[in-house]
């Protein structure tokens, strides 16, 4: 907590004086006067952060016995250490006396060398001798400011603002001498130059930032440090009296964070700063949107706000802003845990690394089931990481590390390898100039087609897996009907080298690409030519059609895409700057986008209607040689020739991961279906390499003259082709159980009720909270649930296990008193400290007054079972029936018990039907069961 603030006992030259770093003779940095710790109130730690997160978090920085935290949040050493970045490090550690010691690690460090670099480049300065000196006079400005030697640093850094006055960095380190410069030797505060200053470094950094990006941070820094001499100006004009000019200030402090905020928003101190000013004015509900984004960078800026006593007067949007958070993390988590237990229950782990991996998830799981027991939003998140950890673990499980077998294929090399959209075909086509077609399921050989005198060089499969297009390496195309393993006929024009192919979506035309620089229509049916679409100037090594088939486009290395009308045959729109190389173009799943590969090493989005220009990435040296999309759209995997393979979020093109490490030997890339995995050819070491989609991290490579590879439809099968001849069969390490063996391992857990049940009974009170039970009591309130439209975005969530304990909601808190009335400057100087009675009232949580943890629903269930295990029928009131009020372990009645097991089930169901349950499961079947004389439920229908 920083011992400044508006109103407090100390001006601002004394607070940085208290609260100054200095170095030591080992030239380690430490504070002269380190705070005491910050008392941590009970409703932070029911609502926050456990005891037990706090000490996880912070380690020796909390006291467990005082619930105390060190005020520095135990954060500057990691920061100190991070140079550079020194101040995005300290985030919610950072206070006011700090700056300048962060400034000077940042003057050390190899970021702000590059900096000066880039714009020395940018300015040209070696060439203008007013340039050199003013660098030269920033330069030694630098080096006594590094020193401590601020008075010195101060005089250079003018002399070089003097010679250019609008170098940003220079304005900067004079603004903030002047707001922060103090020490034993020299006071140099001015807090309106330091103001003046601060805003012209601003000004010339947002002027550098279209040639220089980074100027962006230094900007937001700028203002940042502006808003708080402003702030340090307020309480100087409160002190002296000046009320309505103390209030100017602040107004004028929030103008200057919000602009922070808006050009830099990674910077998390300037919303913390922003919701603040905010909550000085009385602006709660503002303060709250605010501290919440900064909270999203850094989540302990909910302690900092917590102590912070400029939050005073706004406590109560605080404490709602601190239940949102904890309710929607809990929320999110809660479907996040169900997502990550059917990891474990719905796969088989086979091999002894997959069975290590599943020990660690299950332990992992049972850590975060404890976090989760504690209920507050630190635990939450912190749930929420473990459970992150789980999927990592899971997805390093996808990978096709299992070899399962290897068979003899061809006489010589194999070329390509087409597996069938349904799963059911594999086809090969080898050196020999064969196409041999298996049974993926058995790996059986069903036929040989021979028939071509050259290599086969590519195998296409229709999207119905009825026919089979092959090529060979002289370019004749041949259509062959799978399942007798006959020819249909020859297509193609002779003569015309064949490039590139593609099936329409619904397999009635075969496009093709040739070296005659035109791009042809067959019909399957009758191999009949239907349109010729000309344009190139060079071969037309790509094409591909759109997904509802309506258009073609068609790239050539003559640096050109064509996008062609196919029923008409007439040119939409010509792309120019395209590579044209294979595989380097693809549709958008909605058809509204075409993405094409650049000969500057850029990947380009072309809207379809207009053919404008979406958006580029950015541009590299050499071609795109290949271009694959996932499944989905929203992947997108690029190869910019011989130096990089990079995956992009298709949607706004921002760069993922740039995979490493790189071949120059891969050229084609493909996804998983299930899009987990990617696999690239590397025909320099002869391998396949396979990465993980989730964190661009290499998992395997699979060597041994390796040719060509394909995925199964399901994703769990690679198959791959190497030099010899013979085809490998790699599956992963883990294998999806048998729908029975999954649903009976999720019924370990899970207990006889439905979780619309629930739903049910929360929608009910939520109508009338305070409903009458039927003994006379009045039921207890529940916290409304959302809305029924912020649940239609979520998938549907399994039922829960009940070795979770059912993430119920977390006790009930008393209410508040009324927060005190909206601050005014002159009150805030009044009374130096606040009185007793507008302190926030810290409510504490009474166990007694927190909901019981079972519904009603439950407690029926369970005295349901009880009165299975007696033989007792239950009581139903509306058929006249009485609950007998004896101990359910009374025997007396033992003798009426049936006997035989049989008899027993027979009984179970008829209660089962009479109150309207599943007989296998005694799953509730609706209000509508007794009437539609329902006995099933869905899952057990169609097997009764």
């Amino acid at each position: 907590m920083s011992l400044f603030h508006l109103g407090s006992k100390l001006t601002w030259e004394q607070y940085l004086r208290v609260s100054s770093f200095v170095k030591d003779l080992k030239g380690q940095i430490r504070q002269n006067n380190k705070p005491a710790p910050v008392p941590v109130p009970e409703q932070t730690r029911a609502l926050v952060a456990s005891p037990h997160a706090l000490e996880r978090k912070y380690g020796p920085n909390y006291d467990a016995l005082t619930h105390t935290l060190d005020s520095d949040l135990g954060k500057l050493d990691q920061a100190f250490q991070a140079n550079g970045e020194a101040l995005h490090a300290l985030r919610n550690s950072f206070d006011y006396h700090m700056a300048l010691v962060v400034e000077q690690l940042r003057l050390q460090s190899q970021t702000m060398l590059n900096l000066e670099k880039r714009l020395d480049a940018i300015h040209a300065t070696l060439e203008n001798p007013v340039l050199t000196q003013a660098k030269e006079y920033y330069r030694i400005g630098c080096e006594r400011l590094v020193k401590g030697l601020l008075d010195k640093a101060l005089e250079a850094f003018q002399e070089s603002e003097k010679k250019d006055d609008t170098n940003f960095m220079t304005q900067l380190l004079i603004g903030k001498l002047y707001l922060y410069g103090i020490n034993d030797e020299c006071n140099l505060i001015n807090l309106a130059a330091a103001e003046r200053h601060l805003r012209a470094a601003a000004r010339y950094a947002k002027a550098e930032m279209k040639l220089l990006p980074e100027a962006s941070q230094f900007a937001g820094e700028a203002l940042l440090h502006a808003a708080i001499s402003c702030y340090a100006q307020a309480d100087h004009q409160g002190k002296k009296g000046n009320k309505i000019e103390a209030g100017r200030l602040i107004q004028e402090s929030l103008s200057l964070s919000k602009q922070a905020t808006k050009i830099y928003p990674q910077l998390s101190e300037s919303h913390y700063h922003t919701a603040k000013m905010a909550a000085l004015i009385g602006d709660g509900k503002t303060a709250a949107a605010v501290l919440e984004k900064a909270i999203a960078l850094n989540e302990e800026y909910c302690l900092k706000a917590d102590v912070d006593p400029e939050f005073r007067y706004t406590r109560k949007e605080i404490t709602d802003l601190f239940l949102q958070l904890r309710q929607k993390s809990g929320d999110e988590l809660g479907y996040k845990f169900q997502k990550v237990e059917r990891l474990l229950t719905e796969w088989a782990f086979v091999t002894e690394e997959a069975r290590n991996a599943e020990a660690d998830m299950r332990r992992i799981l049972a850590e975060a089931r404890a976090c989760m027991a504690r209920k507050t939003y630190f635990d939450n998140r912190d749930a929420m990481q473990l459970l992150q950890q789980i999927e990592v673990i899971f997805q390093s499980l996808l990978v096709h590390k299992l070899a399962l077998h290897k068979m003899s294929a061809h006489y010589g090399r194999v070329n390509v390898i087409a597996i069938s959209p349904h799963g059911t075909y594999l086809a090969s086509g080898g050196a020999d100039r064969t196409v041999r077609i298996w049974r993926l399921s058995d790996n059986q050989l069903l036929f040989t087609l021979q028939g071509h005198s050259e290599a086969i060089s590519e195998l296409t499969f229709s999207h119905s897996g009825a026919t089979l297009a092959s090529v060979d390496r002289k370019g004749t195309v041949k259509l062959w009907q799978v399942a007798k393993g006959q020819m249909l006929r020859e297509i193609g024009e002779p003569g015309a080298a064949v490039q590139c192919l593609a099936f329409s979506p619904d397999d009635s035309m075969v496009a093709i690409g040739s070296s005659n620089r035109d791009a042809t229509l067959w019909r399957v049916a009758d191999g009949r030519l239907v349109q010729r679409v000309s344009g190139h100037k060079s071969s037309v090594d790509t094409v591909v059609f759109s997904y509802d088939g309506s258009m073609l486009a068609s790239g050539s290395p003559d640096n050109t895409a064509m996008l062609w009308d196919v029923k008409e045959g007439k040119l939409r729109h010509r792309f120019l700057g395209c590579s044209g190389l294979a595989s380097s173009l693809a549709f958008s799943v909605n058809d509204k986008i075409l993405i094409t590969g650049a000969n500057d090493g850029s990947v380009r989005f072309y809207q379809v209607d207009d053919g404008s220009l979406l958006y580029a990435l950015p541009a590299k040296n050499g071609n795109i040689s290949w271009l694959a999309l996932s499944s989905s759209g929203s992947t997108l995997a690029t190869v910019n020739y011989g130096q990089s393979l990079q995956l992009w979020d298709a949607t706004d093109g921002k760069l993922l991961y740039n995979l490493t490490p790189f071949s120059p030997g891969i050229t084609a890339v493909r996804f998983s279906p299930d899009e987990t995995i990617v696999a690239a050819t590397d025909f320099q070491d002869r391998s396949i390499k396979l990465w993980n989609v989730h964190d661009g991290k290499l998992a395997h490579v699979i060597a041994g003259d390796l040719t060509t590879s394909a995925f199964s439809p399901d994703g769990t099968i690679l198959v791959t082709g190497d030099e010899t001849g013979s085809l490998r069969f790699w599956g992963r390490m883990i294998t999806a159980k048998p729908a029975g063996m999954a649903i009976a391992a999720a019924q370990e857990h899970v207990p006889e009720f439905d979780i619309s049940d629930l739903e049910e009974e929360h929608n009910q009170t939520r109508r009338s909270p305070a409903r009458p039970k039927a003994n006379g009591a009045a039921a207890k309130p529940v916290t409304p649930r959302p809305a029924a439209g912020d649940w239609t975005e979520r998938p549907a969530a399994p039922r829960p296990s009940t070795n979770v304990r059912g993430y119920d909601k977390p006790p009930a808190l008393p209410e508040r008193i009324a927060d005190p009335a909206p601050p005014n400057i002159e009150s805030v100087y009044q009374a130096k400290e606040p009185p007793a009675e507008e302190q926030p009232n810290l409510f504490e949580v009474d166990p007694a007054a927190a909901p019981r943890r079972s519904s009603r629903v439950i407690d029926h269930i369970l005295q349901q079972i009880a009165g299975e295990m007696m033989g007792d029928a239950p009581a139903n009131p509306a058929e006249g029936g009485s609950r007998d009020q004896s101990s359910p372990f009374d025997l007396s009645g033992a003798s009426d018990r049936p006997s035989d097991l049989g008899e027993f089930e027979r009984q179970r169901q008829e209660r089962r039907e009479k109150s309207g349950r599943c007989l296998v499961c005694g799953r509730h079947l609706g209000a509508s069961a007794k009437l539609l004389k329902m006995k099933y439920c869905r899952k057990h229908y169609f097997n009764h």
